[in-house]
């Protein structure tokens, strides 16, 4: 499985999210923003 690193410096191993948005959204901004936002809720959410 390969190791996806996002922009926002979030790493994604193996997510299933991450592929349907890359599906949706191939090297698009709204790809990058969306995982931006998706990186810092996770983020929130382990603290």
């Amino acid at each position: 499985v390969s190791t996806i690193y996002h922009p926002c410096g979030y790493c994604v191993e193996g997510d299933v999210l991450d592929a349907v948005l890359q599906k949706r959204y191939p090297n698009d901004s709204t790809y990058l923003l969306l995982w931006q936002d998706v990186g810092a809720q996770r983020l929130r959410g382990e603290e």
